[in-house]
């Protein structure tokens, strides 16, 4: 899957937290175990690539986490396949 992060000015840095988060959201349903993340030099005057960097990883482990080990009965596709990020 490829995602664009549009005008980087324009975008704020909680931005790249959505992002990242909708990124490992497109990945559900498939049968994917791992994800990897390949940037360019994003660096702006606001954000430096090491802070975008961390954002998406942060958004993508947030919308990864799952309260699976407290549900009782697990329907198909309840559980992400993603393990590592």
């Amino acid at each position: 899957t490829l995602f664009g992060v549009g005008n980087l000015e324009e975008n704020k840095p909680l931005d790249f937290i959505e992002i990242g988060a909708n990124l490992i959201a497109s990945t559900f349903g498939q049968t994917i175990t791992e994800a990897f993340l390949l940037i360019d030099e994003l660096d702006t005057e606001t954000i430096s690539n090491a802070d975008i960097v961390a954002k998406l990883l942060t958004g993508m482990m947030l919308r990864n986490y799952q309260f699976i080990k407290y549900k009782t009965k697990l329907k198909d596709g309840d559980k992400h396949p993603i393990k590592d990020i």
